[in-house]
């Protein structure tokens, strides 16, 4: 049988099993890499797509540790931020008696 993702011809006792590690790997590639597995192209085009600052990082470890800083700056920013919105205060109208 032929798998319908990597194109190879297997035994019907191999195939099964096959595809299901074939479908693993497939999802794994469609996955998006974190920084740690990234490379310096990519980091770089992950940076300028953030909005992140290189400054003067070259080096595939120096972009790393500042895309990292920055990510990690950015994930303490939403979480010190309240999603709910604070009750509106409430309101007194003076009596007119």
């Amino acid at each position: 049988m032929i798998c319908h993702i990597c194109k190879n011809d297997f035994s019907d006792s191999v195939y099964p099993h096959h595809v299901e590690r074939c479908e693993e790997l497939e999802q794994q590639e469609k996955a998006p890499k974190t920084p740690e597995k990234m490379k310096l192209p990519e980091l770089k085009d992950y940076a300028e797509k953030h909005g992140i600052d290189l400054g003067e990082a070259s080096k595939k470890e120096e972009v790393l540790a500042v895309v990292l800083a920055a990510t990690q700056k950015a994930g303490e920013q939403d979480a010190g931020r309240d999603s709910k919105v604070p009750d509106a205060p409430e309101t007194t109208t003076p009596d007119t008696d």
